[in-house]
């Protein structure tokens, strides 16, 4: 991204999130240059950086990726700046993206009621017996930690009853290693039972759990009741 100057994509990204919806990410390269001020060379730049992550639509062009995944690529500082004109369902839908990306079938706003009690899981990832639950959460200085108690409180009902979780999810596992995790858009400082990462650290912690899963927190479950 050297070649590209940081100014050049961050005024790309800016225009694109101005022209562009969640569900609408087509658009014209005479708009990008009214809204971004750059010039078709630096806007032709940096869709090529996006390689496939962008695609010609007759005269227009049209993103093959999230609009913030591209962002993610282009610029992550923008993230901060965006937080405010999108929705949440779209923050959470790149966290299934990027989970998707590592090989994880992923589910969305998952619903359960366990033990009496409704709770949500923005977004759950499988990949063979490995079990991710995603909390994905605007920063907030110093509610975190409450954060954190709430998800492993859903973690230990999921695990608790996971034969009925497991149907309901359609999942075809006796046994699953469940890891809880908080993704947020800016990085969290302190210590927490559980992983607490920033949307740009999200492929670190998913080559983490594909490289050394024993590091990471984790509970057992199994449908023959839990397992030490």
């Amino acid at each position: 991204m050297n070649e590209v100057g940081h100014h050049v994509r961050h005024r790309f990204v800016e225009a694109l999130f101005k022209l562009t919806s969640e569900s609408n990410t087509v658009f014209s390269i005479e708009s990008v240059l009214n809204e971004s001020l750059l010039d078709e060379e630096e806007v032709m730049a940096v869709l090529n950086m996006l390689g496939g992550g962008a695609s010609r639509l007759g005269g227009y062009w049209k993103l093959t990726v999230p609009r913030l995944f591209a962002a993610l690529e282009l610029d992550p500082s923008c993230i901060a700046e965006l937080i405010d004109s999108i929705d949440w369902r779209e923050f959470e839908g790149l966290v299934a993206f990027i989970l998707g990306r590592w090989g994880y079938r992923t589910m969305n706003n998952v619903r359960l009621r366990l033990g009496g009690s409704l709770m949500e899981i923005d977004v759950v990832g499988v990949k063979g017996n490995r079990v991710i639950l995603v909390e994905a959460k605007r920063w907030r200085r110093n509610a975190m930690k409450g954060v954190v108690e709430s998800h492993l409180r859903k973690a230990e009902a999921i695990r608790s009853d996971w034969m009925k979780v497991a149907r309901k999810l359609g999942l075809p596992l006796r046994e699953a290693r469940i890891y809880p995790v908080v993704v947020s858009w800016r990085r969290e400082e302190g210590s927490f039972a559980l992983p607490v990462v920033d949307i740009a650290s999200l492929n670190g912690l998913a080559s983490a759990l594909d490289s050394s899963p024993d590091e990471l927190p984790s509970l057992r479950a199994s449908m023959s009741g839990l397992d030490p």
